[in-house]
């Protein structure tokens, strides 16, 4: 079975829990569980992408989206209510392009992502600008992110799970005074310095090394 329509619910009331799109889709069925799709342009309020995909109900699923996102932190709350899951890693947002791949087993696939945020930020860091990558499997996180900001530019390596988090910073330059509160620290220093920092948090719990 082929068929293609059109999504015309932006502007529409809506309700917490529910996102409205915009564009057209085409569809194939199998007649049994294989569904494929394909969007050139589907605009929500935070996102606006090609989507491309397959899925096979309760099997496995290939899904490809990329373009344009307007709201990062939103648009990883859909992905947590379309998958029925509750990721462990903070609060990521921002501003920008992103190429997402969603695949693997139907139950609990795997998501690699790259992406380029200006501006953007995690957990309770906010940078000018910020490009990298990040794999979601199980319910961990892997990312490598490269920030540029008037006030702190390096890499981040991350390693996220519902245990702990441990966050490799390695900065070319920075500012203590801006940098120090971020990661829990209360001292009285201020000025442009550089070198690397692993930050380990579990809980409320948080230990830092340099």
């Amino acid at each position: 079975l082929r068929g293609e329509g059109e999504f015309r619910e932006l502007g529409l009331r809506t309700e917490p829990g529910r996102y409205l799109f915009s564009g057209p889709f085409k569809f194939r069925w199998d007649r049994k569980s294989e569904w494929t799709f394909y969007s050139p342009q589907l605009v929500s309020p935070f996102a606006r992408v090609e989507l491309n995909g397959r899925v096979s109900i309760q099997k496995n699923i290939d899904l490809g989206i990329k373009g344009e996102v307007m709201d990062l932190n939103q648009a990883r709350q859909f992905t947590s209510l379309i998958l029925s899951k509750k990721f462990a890693f903070p609060e990521i947002r921002g501003r920008g392009s992103a190429n997402l791949r969603i695949f693997g087993e139907y139950a609990s696939p795997q998501i690699q992502a790259k992406f380029s945020m200006s501006p953007g930020g995690f957990d309770k860091f906010d940078v000018n600008s910020v490009e990298g990558e990040f794999e979601v499997i199980s319910n961990g996180l892997f990312g490598r992110f490269d920030i540029k900001d008037p006030f702190m530019e390096g890499k981040i390596g991350l390693i996220s799970n519902p245990e702990e988090v441990n966050t490799d910073i390695r900065l070319s330059r920075g500012f203590a005074e801006r940098i120090l509160p971020n990661l829990g620290i209360v001292f009285p220093l201020q000025g442009e310095a550089s070198g690397s920092f692993e930050v380990k948090q579990k809980n409320k719990d948080i230990q830092v090394g340099g």
